[in-house]
């Protein structure tokens, strides 16, 4: 069959590629246990300890990384893979490469950690190619962004070295950022004074869209801004009436 011959028209309906960030203790790790069906959790940490979810060994390396994304790529008793986390993934190429006294001067080691963290992508994509959903968690970190027009603002991003960070956003369907969802009231203080103090909603917002303080992302015309993130199946439900 020729190219021409396979065309088609509309949205294909497929496996997701997710990644979901945010800072430590927000319930990411639950949200990707709950999201999709039937989920096995790769942990590259241990913070997966106290989530209700089938997970093997801690992988102490990322060859072990790569290797346990494999195995699962060939299975047929799962349906989603929950990489836990990107940034400790990194963290284990890191210690290789200082274990392997790789030269990382002028910029070599970043190069490395970036050709090291595609092999892990690469097996995570054979997990999608086999029909299964992707979901890589991570955690977030804090930095400077830089406007072309000169102008500087802090912004939360995946706490993960440059380039693998573009690498990451690139790669997934859904880049989500998580955080509380925080309010402000003024309170009235000695001699008349007033102060704004914060005010806890009891709430984690699931982001989807970027904002000037964070990046996010998706590719699917029918979801919402945000949501609540302790309801995955509000997102799954617009996420699969594509």
């Amino acid at each position: 069959m020729g190219f021409l011959d396979s065309v088609s028209t509309g949205a294909v309906p497929h496996p997701r590629r997710t990644v979901i960030y945010g800072a430590d203790g927000l319930g990411k790790t639950t949200w990707a246990a709950k999201v999709f069906d039937n989920p096995i959790l790769l942990p590259a940490e241990d913070g997966h300890l106290d989530v209700d979810v089938p997970a093997g060994r801690q992988l102490k390396t990322a060859q072990e990384v790569c290797e346990a994304a494999y195995e699962v790529s060939q299975s047929d008793s799962y349906d989603t893979v929950i990489l836990d986390t990107l940034d400790w993934a990194e963290h284990l190429i890191g210690k290789w490469i200082s274990e392997s006294k790789i030269d990382t001067d002028y910029g070599k080691g970043a190069l490395v950690i970036e050709q090291r963290m595609k092999l892990i992508l690469e097996q995570l994509d054979r997990c999608r190619d086999s029909g299964k959903n992707v979901i890589a968690v991570a955690h977030a970190k804090k930095e400077t962004y830089t406007h072309p027009n000169g102008k500087s603002w802090d912004t939360f991003g995946l706490d993960l070295s440059r380039r693998t960070q573009t690498l990451v956003a690139e790669w997934c369907d859904e880049l989500l950022f998580c955080e509380r969802d925080y309010t402000t009231k003024e309170v009235e203080q000695n001699f008349g004074r007033k102060q704004n103090v914060g005010v806890d909603r009891k709430q984690v917002l699931l982001h989807t869209e970027a904002k000037p303080y964070f990046n996010a992302k998706h590719r699917s015309p029918r979801l919402a801004p945000v949501y609540d993130l302790y309801d995955p199946q509000s997102y799954r439900g617009d996420l699969e009436n594509e």
